[in-house]
């Protein structure tokens, strides 16, 4: 995964003010390594803060802004697949 990766999915958040990425700590660890490219990535994203969350589990990512959080992680999209895969078959 690289830090690019995020920044579709941070441009698709309303609030572009301050987001904060909450993140596992193997993916904190990475991304303080890339900090400077994912924060030149979301240009638009005026206060981004990197939040280790040992709670969430090895691919998990939550975006938090004023108006909420939204799921990110690599679980979270995979069930999402699975049931719209279950959805169009019916």
């Amino acid at each position: 995964m690289s830090s690019s990766s995020f920044a579709p999915l941070v441009k698709r958040a309303v609030d572009r003010e301050r987001i904060a990425l909450r993140v596992p700590p193997p993916l904190m660890a990475f991304l303080r390594g890339s900090l400077a490219a994912l924060r030149a990535s979301l240009e638009d994203v005026k206060d981004l803060e990197l939040v280790e969350d040992p709670g969430l589990p090895a691919g998990g990512c939550v975006i938090e802004s004023r108006f909420g959080e939204v799921d990110i992680g690599v679980e979270t999209e995979l069930d999402d697949l699975a049931l719209r895969r279950r959805s169009e078959r019916r």
